[in-house]
């Protein structure tokens, strides 16, 4: 029996409340970042470390647009039906993908 240890307890979590406000341009995505480190009362401080994360837009499945973006929000160009989301945590590996339907565009 073959065994491979990959650590996904360690991926960085799937941020919440995507959303997706229509643009001239394409569409604005916004969400709210979870994690371990952020506190669930308003009481304590802010994480302290800097967030990334990877935002793709794309078309029947097909990537078509991909950025690292460090805030909470990013613009994707008109041309997608769908967009997705995840954070890029402090190895460099890409967390769970949270994905959004952008429309007939």
């Amino acid at each position: 029996i073959a065994f491979t240890y990959e650590d996904r307890g360690g991926l960085p979590w799937s941020v919440a409340h995507l959303r997706a406000t229509p643009t001239p341009g394409g569409a604005l995505l916004s969400w709210i970042p979870r994690g371990i480190d952020i506190p669930d009362s308003w009481d304590r401080p802010d994480p302290s470390r800097q967030r990334r994360y990877r935002v793709e837009a794309l078309l029947s499945g097909v990537v078509g647009h991909s950025q690292a973006v460090d805030q909470a929000s990013a613009a994707v160009p008109a041309g997608h039906n769908s967009a997705r989301v995840a954070e890029i945590g402090t190895d460099g590996r890409i967390g769970h993908w949270v994905s959004i339907a952008l429309g007939a565009s």
